[in-house]
């Protein structure tokens, strides 16, 4: 069974919701699924009457997990985004636990897009979000243009590259996806296989090697992903 993915607009209010479920969706934003290092039911950014946003989500429990990054951004691509908090410890308890951020590095009539990085033990993480606020207390400005959640490569940065590049994609529901690198004879130099348990938006560092570890020389290539049915591909250059 598939995850769901729900978001809430209000942007005339300057309010975004971000619900991550597991397999069911109640009114209460209630989980049901097996165990994962966090199971976060509610991520809510709220513009305050002092040019501020406050955010404030809700774990319904936490396992091995050494807290949270808020990411920022004024476009609703992960990649544009930056780090704007320290960590935020997490509780690691198996009861609900309730979290508040507050961001004082906003301007009137902006819009912003903000992400949840939940750090673990090991290093490793997932992202939830994004989450959009128009700090616009006037209602002018229009509303924030809503994210692009569909399945498929989002970016490669920097590109061209040399000799890293991080390809950005973002899969809409829990799926298998397969990232692969060619040349321009189409012979097959890279591949990346990531199963997700989640929607959401991730990235892969690629190093300018093939799979036997050879760096690739300057040229045009080709990423293709393909996930489920769906296919998808960009081209990158890398130049030394």
């Amino acid at each position: 069974m598939k995850k769901v993915l729900v978001i809430i607009w209000l942007s005339t209010l300057g309010i975004g919701l971000f619900a991550l479920t597991g397999y069911s969706v109640s009114n209460e934003f209630q989980i049901t699924e097996e165990t994962l290092p966090v199971e976060l039911s509610s991520f809510t950014a709220t513009a305050t009457s002092e040019n501020q946003v406050r955010l404030q989500w809700t774990s319904q429990s936490e396992t091995s997990l050494a807290g949270y990054y808020v990411y920022r951004a004024q476009a609703a691509e992960l990649w544009n985004a930056g780090i704007i908090s320290a960590l935020i410890p997490a509780a690691n308890s198996s009861s609900q636990q309730s979290y508040v951020y507050d961001d004082h590095e906003v301007i009137p009539h902006g819009s912003y897009y903000y992400w949840l990085h939940g750090l673990e033990l090991d290093g490793s993480g997932q992202f939830y979000g994004p989450i959009a606020v128009n700090v616009n207390h006037n209602d002018e400005g229009g509303s924030v243009p809503q994210p692009d959640l569909s399945t498929g490569i989002k970016s490669i940065y920097p590109n061209p590259f040399n000799p890293h590049s991080t390809i950005g994609y973002y899969v809409c529901d829990a799926t298998e996806a397969n990232i692969r690198i060619y040349n321009t004879k189409g012979q097959l130099l890279r591949e990346y296989e990531r199963s997700h348990s989640r929607a959401g938006a991730f990235e892969i560092l690629f190093d300018g090697k093939d799979a036997n570890g050879k760096d690739l020389g300057s040229g045009l290539y080709l990423v293709l992903m393909q996930s489920g049915k769906q296919v998808f591909s960009r081209k990158m250059a890398l130049v030394k």
